[in-house]
């Protein structure tokens, strides 16, 4: 299935993809999604933070 690739850091296609299964009213795929997309960003601002600092 798509949804388990990883998607690299372009939030379009995450926003394109949630809003495909949000179409389809696939809301665990759509949690999921959410949750990598949470953590990816909390990484990201870790890994800037850790940068700047």
């Amino acid at each position: 299935m798509i949804f388990h690739t990883s998607y690299g850091n372009n939030a379009f296609l995450y926003i394109e993809v949630m809003l495909y299964l949000i179409r389809y009213n696939d809301w665990y795929h759509v949690k999921i999604l959410l949750e990598k997309f949470v953590k990816r960003v909390r990484v990201m601002h870790i890994l800037i933070n850790a940068n700047l600092g």
